[in-house]
């Protein structure tokens, strides 16, 4: 691979490897919380002030678990939006780029019924070419 092919290469690698480990990082988190408090709520079966302890230890690490929610989903959000926006850019360019490179390998010089040269864009030039020699 050139060395351009390999830094492209490596930072579509890093974009998806990154978006991987913010899925497995949230993911991870969910399962802690939810073991977590299970084997607390249901092991120690709290009452009093210790049941209050844990439902404020629980309240503020579901408010974590809810932040680091939001941000996975912003993010997301984000890496799509970048997605499409590229993949818009890629058809615009790629039309573009077609119709260009179609006008260039159209646009042919051609030697008309009277030896004239004749710039012609259009594929349809033998018709042309064939009215022409009807109108002469």
């Amino acid at each position: 691979m050139a060395d351009k092919d390999q830094q492209y290469y490596d930072e579509i690698r890093r974009r998806i490897t990154k978006r991987y480990e913010g899925r497995a990082q949230f993911f991870g988190h969910l399962v802690t919380f939810m073991v977590i408090n299970a084997l607390l709520w249901i092991g120690l079966q709290p009452d009093g002030f210790w049941e209050t302890v844990l439902i404020a230890f629980s309240g503020l690490w579901f408010v974590g678990l809810a932040i680091h929610g939001v941000n996975f989903l912003l993010a997301e959000m984000r890496e799509r939006a970048i997605d499409k926006a590229i993949e818009r850019e890629r058809q615009f360019q790629g039309t573009t780029q077609l119709e260009k490179s179609k006008r260039k390998r159209d646009a042919v010089t051609r030697l008309s019924a009277d030896g004239e040269l004749l710039d012609v864009v259009d594929d349809d030039w033998e018709g042309e070419a064939a009215a022409n020699l009807k109108q002469t």
